[in-house]
C-alpha cells in the first residue's frame, strides 16, 4: 500500500510532498511523491489515541454487548482514532466486572480479525474517588483504593488494566505502589488533594491529571491544590476534554502554554449519548441523560461527558492558535509516550496507524495494519 501527501507528521515534524510506503500492516519507509498510491491526501498523521472514552453515538461500554462495542470502534476508525482505552467507570462492581467481561471478549475478537479501532485496554475511571469531587459518578459506588478492593474487582482482568484514575488523598499510598510495579497508568481525577498531597502523589507514581479542570478543586491562590502542581511539574501529564465546553478555549490555551504538546493529552471524555440528536434519553446503564445543544448532562445539569471526537478537539485547538504538528500529537504521540503502547507515530518498522487528511483537516481515509476504513 502507498500514501502520497502533501504533508506527512513524523515525530520530528512535517515532511512535505512524500509517500509512506506499507507492507503487511507495517510502515516500511517514506520516500519522495509518487504519483501513483492508493490514496492521496493533503496531510498524513498518526491514528488518534484516545484514553479517555466511554462510547458514544449510542454506544456505552457499561452495557453494550461486544457487536455493539465492534461497531463503536468501526466507527471511531472511520473518524480517525486507531487506538481507544474503554473507559468502565464507577458503578456497582458486578456490572463494572460484567464490561470487563464484554472488553475482554471484543479484545479477543479483534485478535481474530475484527476490524475497528484497536481497544488497546481498560481505563478504571473510579471506583477509587473522592466524595468531594464526584462530576457525574454516583457516591453509592465508591470504594476504598485499597489494594484488596482493587484485586477483588479487575481478577481476572487486571492484564487488560493499562490505566486508573483515582483520588490519591484518599489514602492511595499502597495501591498507587502496586499498579505502578504492575506496569499501570495513574490519573489524578475526582480529587480534592491539596498541593502538597498532588505533590507527594507524583512522587510516588502518579503519572498525571484526568480531564484538567473538571471533577478537581479549583485552583486558587490560597489553596492551590493539586490542579496548580500539575502544571508546574514538568514531568505530569494533564489529559484536556477539548471541546470548548468542559474547559473554556482560555483555560484549555493556560494548558497548552503551560505543558506543550509532550504532556498534554486531549481526550474526548465521550459517552453514549455523544453524537446523538438533542433529546431525552435512558442510558444502556440506566441513567437519565438530557443532550441540549449537543451538550450531554444529567438531570442535575451536570456535563455527563464530551460533545465532540476526538479530531474535532483537534480542530478545536488549531482553531485557538495551536500549531497543527503540536495539535496532533497531543491525540496520538503523547498518549501513546504517558501510556507506554505502539502507536502515534508514522516511522518504519511500526504497524500502520495513520489518518489521511483534506485540507481542512476533514478525514478521508484511516489505515490500521491493513484496514482502511473510509470517511462516510
Amino acid at each position: 500500500m502507498k500514501i502520497s501527501a502533501r504533508h506527512v507528521l513524523t515525530p520530528e515534524g512535517f515532511l512535505h510532498d512524500r509517500t509512506v510506503h506499507i507492507e503487511n500492516g507495517v510502515i516500511m519507509g517514506i520516500g519522495p511523491m509518487e504519483a501513483q498510491a492508493d490514496y492521496t491526501c493533503d496531510t498524513c498523521v498518526p491514528g488518534l489515541i484516545d484514553q479517555h472514552v466511554h462510547g458514544g453515538y449510542g454506544a456505552d461500554v457499561m452495557a453494550a454487548n461486544a457487536e455493539k462495542i465492534l461497531n463503536w470502534l468501526r466507527f471511531m476508525l472511520k473518524n480517525g482514532t486507531t487506538q481507544v482505552l474503554a473507559g468502565i467507570y464507577t458503578f456497582p462492581v458486578d456490572q463494572m466486572r460484567s464490561a470487563l467481561k464484554v472488553m475482554r471478549e471484543v479484545m479477543d475478537l479483534q485478535a481474530h480479525g475484527a476490524g475497528g479501532a484497536r481497544l488497546t485496554g481498560i481505563h478504571l475511571e473510579g471506583p477509587f474517588i473522592s466524595r468531594n469531587a464526584l462530576g457525574a459518578m454516583d457516591e453509592e459506588f465508591i470504594l476504598a483504593p485499597t489494594v484488596e478492593n482493587y484485586k477483588m474487582l479487575t481478577e481476572g482482568y487486571e492484564d487488560i488494566i493499562k490505566l486508573v484514575t483515582l483520588a490519591p488523598e484518599e489514602n492511595a499510598d499502597e495501591l498507587i505502589g502496586y499498579l505502578t510495579k504492575k506496569g499501570v497508568s495513574i490519573l489524578a481525577g475526582h480529587t480534592a488533594a491539596t498541593v502538597e498531597e498532588g505533590v507527594h502523589a507524583f512522587e510516588i507514581g502518579v503519572g498525571g491529571i484526568c480531564h484538567f479542570f473538571n471533577a478537581s478543586t479549583p485552583i486558587h491562590h490560597r489553596k492551590p491544590g493539586i490542579l496548580t502542581e500539575g502544571l508546574l511539574n514538568d514531568n505530569v501529564y494533564c489529559e484536556c476534554i477539548a471541546d470548548f465546553v468542559h474547559v473554556h478555549p482560555k483555560a484549555v490555551e493556560l494548558i497548552w502554554r503551560m505543558k506543550g504538546a509532550h504532556r498534554m493529552i486531549l481526550v474526548s471524555d465521550d459517552v453514549s449519548t455523544t453524537g446523538l440528536p438533542d433529546g431525552e434519553y435512558i442510558e444502556e446503564s440506566g441513567h437519565r441523560v438530557i443532550v441540549k445543544n449537543g451538550e450531554s448532562r444529567t438531570p442535575e445539569g451536570n456535563l455527563n461527558g464530551g460533545s465532540s471526537l476526538s479530531l474535532q478537539d483537534v480542530r478545536n485547538m488549531i482553531s485557538i492558535g495551536v500549531p497543527k504538528a503540536d495539535a496532533f500529537y497531543m491525540a496520538s504521540q503523547t498518549p501513546a509516550s504517558f501510556l507506554h503502547v505502539e502507536g502515534g507515530k508514522i516511522i518504519p518498522g511500526v504497524r500502520a496507524e495513520i489518518l489521511c487528511l483534506d485540507e481542512n483537516n476533514m478525514p478521508l481515509v484511516t489505515i490500521l495494519g491493513n484496514e482502511a476504513a473510509k470517511y462516510e
